[in-house]
């Protein structure tokens, strides 16, 4: 080793070179996350990228969402409860709190099928498609899922056919999730849809209600 090798070895000693930095994930801004969040940011790519920040332990829902409310979307998505309900004038934090409550699934089984669905997007596909093609792709994801959030029922435009019931009817027969938000009261719902949307709705059913009386 020569001089100048020698100075710069010396140098490298007394001054190591600065570790790189852990890479920061995209979506949930941690450093260095665990296999487990990758495999929940491959699934929550089913949900809005406007809501990917809402989970249970977010600041930004605990400053929007009261928290006996985080506490009962939290229970009833730990329970993969068959219904609920939140109901909430717009901007409220409704979908927000819905979309954490699928996050919650995807903690807990971070592979699950969860469906992000909103009532005007199930109608504007079927009235996309032409006559006699049967169900959806949306609508048949959406029946097979394991969770299902139908984001703001009543938003959708009238008359355009019976997607948004019959999906409500499906999940309700077959005792699977399907988890609502809605600008609406439960009285308005059932003047709408009818008495028996109404009932698969709410019957024994978590409702959490946000800013509404």
């Amino acid at each position: 080793m020569n001089i100048f090798e020698q100075v710069a070895a010396n140098a490298m000693a007394a001054y190591p070179a600065a570790e790189e930095p852990a890479p920061t994930c995209p979506r949930c801004s941690l450093v260095g996350c665990s296999q487990a969040c990758s495999e929940e940011h491959e699934a929550a790519r089913f949900l809005p990228d406007r809501y990917l920040w809402a989970t249970m332990k977010s600041h930004r829902l605990r400053a929007l969402v009261p928290l006996e409310s985080i506490s009962a979307a939290q229970t009833a998505s730990e329970a993969l409860a068959p219904r609920c309900a939140v109901l909430g004038q717009a901007g409220a934090g409704k979908t927000s709190l819905g979309c954490a409550m699928l996050r919650e699934v995807l903690l807990m089984v971070p592979r699950a099928r969860i469906v992000f669905v909103s009532a005007r997007e199930l109608v504007r596909a079927r009235a996309g498609q032409r006559l006699g093609e049967g169900d959806t792709a949306l609508m048949t994801r959406a029946m097979g899922a394991h969770a299902v959030l139908l984001d703001d029922l009543g938003a959708e435009v009238d008359k355009l056919g019976d997607e948004v019931g019959d999906l409500i009817h499906a999940r309700h027969d077959d005792s699977r999730p399907l988890w609502v938000t809605s600008g609406l009261s439960p009285e308005q719902i059932r003047d709408r849809y009818g008495a028996g949307v109404s009932r698969r709705i709410f019957e024994d059913s978590t409702v959490i209600r946000l800013g509404l009386k």
